[in-house]
């Protein structure tokens, strides 16, 4: 095996990882937007319960529920990270709306808009 054939099975064992990360987070959303319901937000208190159990910031929340609102599909996640790399550059660039847990989303929000550029790049790539 030469050299570069094993940095590519690295780069792809890490690759792999982050995409399971990335899953990950955006099951962890779900389940926050399905904690939501029909009320359109958590408990009060809950953000916080939750930021404070997990040792994760309510930013970072509230971007994992977001981030579940705006790709429904493995294959949205797929081509997010394909395009951005990394979930800090999903963060910075397609998640830049940077909503709290009590604001209401609007229907024309920045992440229809980068899904709609994920699918068209898709289209080209593909």
């Amino acid at each position: 095996m030469s050299n570069a054939e094993a940095y590519q099975q690295l780069e792809t064992r890490i690759r792999k990882n982050d995409l399971d990360a990335l899953m990950a987070r955006r099951e962890c959303g779900r389940q926050l937007l399905a904690e939501r319901g029909e009320a359109g937000r958590l408990p009060n208190g809950r953000l916080e319960e939750l930021s404070n159990a997990l040792d994760v910031s309510r930013s970072e929340l509230n971007n994992r529920m977001r981030f579940a609102a705006s790709h429904l599909t493995d294959e949205d996640v797929q081509m997010a990270l394909k395009v951005h790399k990394s979930w800090f550059v999903i963060c910075r660039d397609s998640l830049k709306a940077r909503l709290t847990d009590d604001e209401s989303d609007e229907p024309d929000t920045p992440e229809l808009k980068s899904k709609e550029l994920y699918e068209a790049l898709g289209t080209l790539q593909g």
